[in-house]
């Protein structure tokens, strides 16, 4: 009875010992998936957050924003980080992706345009929603190396989404464009960024209509001003996913940018220093501000300083347009004043210039001398004196009969 125990025993764990590697390799885990969700107009998405195991208390981590096309489960979140875990735990970055609805193969056609909307509203939420995720587990995620990246139908979100957002993803990779339509690159000079760095590649026996994309969105890309394109052609490839390319090559990119992405960093820190300034009127900080644009702009891509010059940018020019409907309304000593207004203010910046342009061709103007010559006169009623106003609305009357501010002396004469 003893002895056929330990038979049985023996042979249990001989049989455990044979079982314990497969039953390893099928558990093996790179990290911990985070199930998160958004709400975008009051429909739930799903989020996935892959971060990477055994991470250093000092590791700042990119993040690689994936999303699902079609073909994957119909964009679904958590089957698309599930094919970047291994690379994400070698590469050292963390993995997101959101459920979509737009990213299949008829593309982003203008009759689904407030899909395309709440798509993109998806993947902003789901971006906050990995930051707060981040700040609770105690991870500190390199957000000035962000990529996009989408396969097939997802290049379509990937596209529309990256180039409108280059404060936010450093990298835009497409893999296998099905189709191209002209409002990708129909966007406000203003919000584009010519250096934003963009990897586009396909398979050397992918489908024709592929083919045809991935061609037709190089060529626009190219002339809509884009000047950091990547390009490959993978041998063999037929429409296939491949991560392993664009991880490749954006592991590659994080090495060669690693030194101008630390001084992101400071210049983040920097760029918040003179945004308050800024927002407590304090006009003299622009030109640090253009000196900090200037470095981004050498170290190769834009990040907070850019973006926080093109938010004062937006907001001088809606206030150059009301000093412009001033002048409009003949409100011209308003106008003027406006004018100066956006001259001091936004001193270093090309707008100012345009403001003193505007200003000073104002002030010479007939209008804005019979304007002048009638708040005189105005300002002498006021104080009832009649005797000296008088000339004043006359001489008025007599110079500038064209002018509106005549028609005004004439009725006050009477």
């Amino acid at each position: 009875m003893h002895s056929k125990t330990l038979i049985l025993l023996s042979f249990v764990a001989a049989l455990l010992a044979g079982l314990t590697p497969a039953a390893h390799a099928q558990g093996a885990s790179y990290g911990e998936t985070h199930r998160l969700k958004v709400n975008v107009d009051g429909t739930s998405r799903k989020v996935g957050f892959f971060v990477p195991k055994n991470l250093g208390k000092k590791e700042r981590i990119p993040v690689l924003v994936a999303l699902p096309d079609g073909s994957n489960a119909k964009g679904k979140a958590f089957r698309e980080t599930g094919q970047f875990e291994r690379m994400a735990y070698e590469g050292r970055f963390a993995v997101l992706s959101v459920d979509l609805t737009t990213s299949g193969q008829n593309g982003w056609l203008p009759s689904a345009a407030v899909e395309m909307e709440r798509d993109t509203s998806a993947v902003v939420e789901a971006i906050a929603a990995a930051k707060t995720k981040a700040k609770e587990l105690g991870i500190s995620l390199d957000w000035s190396a962000t990529a996009i990246h989408g396969h097939s139908g997802a290049c379509y979100p990937a596209l529309w989404i990256g180039l409108r957002h280059p404060d936010q993803f450093l990298v835009i990779g497409l893999n296998g464009v099905p189709n191209w339509f002209k409002e990708f690159t129909e966007i406000d000079l203003k919000l584009r960024d010519a250096n934003q760095r963009i990897f586009v590649y396909s398979g050397e026996r992918d489908v024709p209509s592929v083919k045809r994309g991935t061609k037709k969105a190089l060529e626009e890309l190219k002339k809509a001003g884009y000047r950091n394109i990547s390009v490959e052609v993978v041998k063999a490839m037929a429409h296939a996913r491949k991560p392993e390319v664009f991880v490749a090559w954006y592991s590659a990119m994080l090495k060669s940018t690693s030194k101008a992405r630390k001084d992101a960093v400071k210049i983040r820190k920097e760029s918040a220093v003179l945004k308050a300034a800024i927002d407590a009127g304090k006009g003299s900080v622009l030109r640090k501000l253009m000196k900090l644009v200037e470095r981004e702009r050498k170290n190769g891509f834009s990040v907070s300083a850019t973006a926080l010059l093109r938010e004062i940018e937006t907001k001088a020019q809606a206030e150059f347009k009301a000093a412009e409907d001033l002048a409009a309304d003949h409100e011209v000593i308003k106008a003027a004043s406006a004018y100066k207004a956006v001259e001091s203010r936004y001193r270093g910046l090309e707008i100012a210039k345009i403001a003193k342009t505007a200003r000073i061709k104002l002030t010479k103007s007939d209008e804005y001398a019979a304007f002048e010559l009638l708040a005189k006169a105005k300002a002498y009623l006021a104080k009832g004196n009649k005797e000296k106003a008088a000339p004043i609305l006359i001489k008025i009357t007599e110079k500038y009969p064209e002018s509106i501010a005549a028609e005004e002396a004439e009725a006050l004469l009477e």
